[in-house]
């Protein structure tokens, strides 16, 4: 399963929207893609994420590093 936190303007911004999705069997050894379309996104803002995952014994890793992301 992995987990992608949208936040608002800057990786201290107040958090706008989560999004959870599962991973197929078919996907656990390769790089997995999910498409913006899943979040509302108003143009000429920019936006933050962090993705975390997790694991078999349904443990959650640390979010990954934020990434800023102009729209």
């Amino acid at each position: 399963e992995i987990e992608i936190i949208a936040l608002s303007s800057s990786c201290s911004g107040p958090q706008l929207m989560k999004y959870t999705f599962p991973i197929g069997e078919d996907q656990r050894d390769r790089e997995s893609y999910f498409p913006l379309a899943d979040f509302p996104l108003s143009e000429g803002i920019t936006y933050a994420f962090t993705v975390r995952g997790k694991d078999l014994h349904d443990d959650w890793s640390e979010p990954s590093s934020c990434y800023l992301f102009p729209y």
